[in-house]
């Protein structure tokens, strides 16, 4: 007997993928997730920017007349989390044990910009 052809699984964020009736040429149709979850404000940010980008799109190709996206506001605060920086104080520390290959990537990402979520 043949075996039913498994299809990709999509994150919980993202959706379902579910096999529709008939004989189709692609017989799977995905679902989008369902409102109940409130969405993360980046989430809304790249929500948004489809959005505005969808408007450029229909603009350039004259199927609206107007830009509507641009007086849509996310209500939901800023969510970012922010580091605080080393003080001079820690840098002098820092730079004592140099030598350290952990100290000597803490100073590398310190004074080159490098931002990471997780620090070592």
């Amino acid at each position: 007997m043949a075996r039913k052809k498994k299809y990709p699984k999509l994150p919980n964020v993202y959706g379902s993928i579910k096999k529709l009736s008939g004989k189709r040429r692609n017989p799977y149709g995905v679902y989008p997730p369902g409102s109940d979850r409130p969405r993360k404000h980046s989430s809304l940010e790249l929500i948004l920017s489809l959005f505005h980008q969808m408007y450029a799109y229909a603009e350039k190709f004259e199927l609206c007349e107007k830009d509507y996206s641009v007086h849509v506001k996310i209500k939901k605060a800023e969510d970012d989390e922010h580091g605080v920086p080393f003080s001079e104080d820690e840098l002098a520390i820092l730079w004592q044990h140099k030598e350290d290959p952990v100290v000597e990537f803490l100073l590398i990402m310190c004074y080159s910009g490098y931002l990471s979520k997780q620090d070592v």
